[in-house]
């Protein structure tokens, strides 16, 4: 069956009369979706990019039963003024803090389950499960100019330790320091940096070709400005741009990483489909129950600092994800969402911010998955 529909995708993959627009989609029924589903998807997209010109461009994937049954390129790579290459469906955006689950959380999952480390395993003074969960009242981001004053010469995860003493916890549950904290503390114990490891032990055996810290060594010509000020293939956030130019051997496990949708969705459906040797690193990074032994509250569930029920590399459901929903955000305007009874993925990348009008693009995301839901068979 998923022999028949990747050719049937290969096949549906057609231009729209002009470079702006890309689309590919199998028949919606042949993909377990009501019939109307994909052009409802069709006209979020360009309403908010041709129409509100709420995002500059985006590209918007679905997967199912482990292909992509539909993919949608629109827009341009540029925020502002004319004369802006078009998006394709394989140009790179910054897909800020989606490098958490993407990066960070696969490679300490891998180590878990190899047994190299354990859940209590100790990162930086706390446990690295409630790292990953965002359960220890980290500070949420500290500035590059305070990590710099530390001074180079001192370890990163040290001089994040030293950078963050004293500081107030994030007020949303939520940090960037301790996911730079655990990146650094991984990279320390593989001896390689996290692309390294990852592109041997995860991307490159799942075809991520497209996925790396560094996009201006692979694509300069095919990468999404996410901002006019920033140049195209540097990360929006100073901080991941600060560790990847400054700090040699390391890279920012909060953010900074480049991807395609293509690449990111065969990421969530290798999660949501698991072979034999992602099983455990799809349980781990899926699983809303802690792992550690003295943690018994809540039948499992931490009792974190923000919102409860995280896993190691999503947040729970809410709202507008829908029931039994897990997802992931980004200050760029990315989302990454798995639907896990459905074993439906969906991954929407824009080059818009939260500085910038993120009522659009987060408009754009919960017309996405309202539809996704609405279509589903």
């Amino acid at each position: 069956m998923l022999a028949i529909l990747a050719v049937l995708a290969g096949c549906a993959a057609r231009d729209d009369g002009g470079a702006a627009e890309r689309r590919m989609a199998l028949e919606p029924t042949l993909a377990g979706f009501r019939a109307d589903t994909f052009v409802a998807l069709d006209r979020a997209m360009e309403r908010a990019v041709l129409e509100r010109a709420d995002v500059p461009g985006a590209v918007l994937s679905v997967g199912r039963r482990g292909v992509v049954v539909y993919e949608r390129a629109l827009g341009r790579r540029g925020p502002l003024g004319e004369g802006w290459l078009p998006v394709e469906r394989d140009t790179l955006f910054d897909v800020a803090s989606l490098t958490k689950p993407v990066a960070t959380a696969t490679a300490a999952a891998l180590l878990v389950c190899r047994g190299e480390l354990t859940p209590e395993s100790e990162v930086g003074g706390h446990a690295l499960d409630l790292l990953l969960r965002h359960g220890v009242g980290l500070p949420e981001y500290v500035e590059w100019q305070v990590l710099a004053r530390v001074g180079e010469e001192v370890p990163l995860g040290e001089a994040l330790q030293r950078a963050t003493a004293g500081a107030a916890p994030g007020t949303r549950g939520y940090s960037n320091v301790g996911y730079l904290m655990v990146s650094s503390h991984l990279e320390t114990m593989t001896g390689e940096d996290l692309e390294s490891f990852l592109r041997r032990e995860a991307w490159g055996p799942l075809g991520m070709e497209n996925t790396t810290f560094r996009p201006l060594r692979r694509a300069r010509a095919n990468i999404a400005q996410t901002h006019a000020d920033r140049e195209a293939g540097r990360p929006y956030d100073p901080l991941a741009d600060y560790v990847v130019e400054r700090r040699p051997g390391h890279m920012p496990g909060h953010s900074g990483l480049f991807s395609t949708a293509g690449d990111l969705t065969r990421f969530c459906q290798r999660l949501l489909n698991p072979t034999a040797e992602w099983m455990c690193v799809a349980e781990y990074l899926l699983d809303a129950r802690s792992r550690l032994a003295s943690d018994t509250s809540e039948g499992g569930t931490l009792r974190v600092t923000g919102r409860r029920g995280r896993t190691p590399a999503f947040d729970p459901e809410n709202t507008w994800t829908g029931e039994g929903a897990l997802y992931h955000t980004g200050y760029t305007g990315c989302l990454m969402w798995l639907d896990r009874r459905g074993g439906v993925s969906v991954v929407l990348l824009t080059n818009a911010t939260l500085d910038g009008n993120p009522q659009g693009w987060q408009d754009l995301q919960r017309e996405v998955i309202r539809e996704v839901r609405r279509g589903l068979r």
